[in-house]
């Protein structure tokens, strides 16, 4: 995998990265990464778009601690709330 490195980069840019990827739970690379792969119009991998439904779903348990993630109409519900 390459690596990338980015000089004088705004600060404003910076924080906004690191504000996104603490939010979605992410190290600040991820974070870049997937905003460059987003801009490029590059699609997630499989992979990476289960990884993101199963972080959805950790979230919505957390937020929700009663929810039965097994039943989806619950799911639906709760996610309709938000």
């Amino acid at each position: 995998m390459a690596t990338l490195q980015i000089r004088d980069l705004p600060d404003y840019i910076y924080n906004r990265l690191k504000e996104d990827a603490r939010r979605e739970r992410r190290s600040l690379s991820q974070q870049t990464a997937y905003i460059l792969g987003k801009g490029l119009n590059l699609g997630l991998s499989n992979q990476q778009k289960r990884i993101k439904v199963l972080k959805s779903l950790e979230m919505l348990a957390e937020q929700t601690n009663s929810l039965d993630l097994s039943d989806p109409l619950l799911m639906i519900k709760a996610d309709r709330k938000r």
